[in-house]
């Protein structure tokens, strides 16, 4: 399957749908994929039609992490190659993060490695019920990628996150929903339907609000307590300058359903 496939890309209404279509190989990742993620993903983020973006994978699993092929063949090339991939993701995922429209990762089958950090850098997450979730780094003595070092101990706490990369024992979907991985669990046949729902009612909100407080709520891990506060005085003024914020003042007056638009 060549590169204009590996990743497929749909508009229907307000939702972008990005999807890993690979599924012979599971969804790995090669070079080509990362970079055609990379290249669709900034597409999204100049459509201003487009309010909200679903990640998902198609055939049996979401993404069964890195295509390893690459590093097998390289020999004592390896870490050279290695580093050109993970140099892609890095940006890749950086887009997605910093995206401006909220994102939703719907996940099946397995998830593996550097698919757990693209599902962790989307806002939130939804998984069907038989979901397996797989650390895999250290099945081949390596350190993980894709910023899953710096996700995963602020989604799970710092004790969890090395229990789950120094055991790396597969977390069934009730676990990861435990531990905060995913948002919400789904019977497996209601999974793109319950998806297209999430991503209809977050498109029909504020989106520069929902991208703001994901901004305020990223950010304020690192600031003090009172550097924080003036951010949010500053994001709730900047929200007050919207169209979306005009009409929903006016809605809860007028006592009736905001319409927000987006702007």
């Amino acid at each position: 399957m060549g590169n204009e496939e590996s990743v497929r890309l749909t508009v229907e209404g307000a939702v972008a749908w990005l999807a890993f279509n690979t599924p012979g190989r599971l969804n790995t990742l090669t070079l080509d994929t990362i970079r055609r993620l990379d290249a669709l993903l900034r597409e999204v983020a100049a459509n201003p039609h487009v309010r909200c973006l679903v990640v998902c994978g198609e055939g049996r699993a979401f993404m069964a992490g890195g295509d390893l092929g690459y590093l097998d063949e390289a020999g004592e090339q390896a870490p050279g190659e290695a580093r050109k991939v993970i140099m892609a993701l890095n940006v890749a995922v950086e887009v997605l993060s910093d995206l401006p429209v909220p994102t939703v990762a719907s996940v099946h089958g397995a998830v593996a490695g550097a698919g757990n950090s693209i599902m962790l850098a989307c806002d939130l997450a939804i998984a069907a019920s038989d979901t397996r979730f797989v650390y895999a780094y250290d099945a081949i003595a390596s350190t993980p990628d894709g910023g899953l070092s710096w996700l995963l101990p602020r989604v799970v706490g710092q004790r969890r996150a090395l229990e789950i990369a120094f055991l790396s024992e597969p977390l069934t979907a009730q676990r990861a929903f435990d531990l905060g991985l995913v948002n919400r669990l789904v019977d497996p046949a209601a999974l793109e339907a319950e998806t297209a729902a999430l991503a209809g009612m977050l498109a029909g909100k504020a989106t520069r609000a929902l991208v703001a407080t994901r901004r305020l709520m990223r950010q304020g891990q690192e600031r003090t307590w009172r550097d924080q506060l003036g951010q949010e005085c500053l994001a709730f003024c900047e929200s007050a300058q919207t169209r979306d914020f005009r009409d929903g003042v006016r809605a809860f007056f007028e006592k009736r359903p905001a319409q927000f638009v987006g702007k």
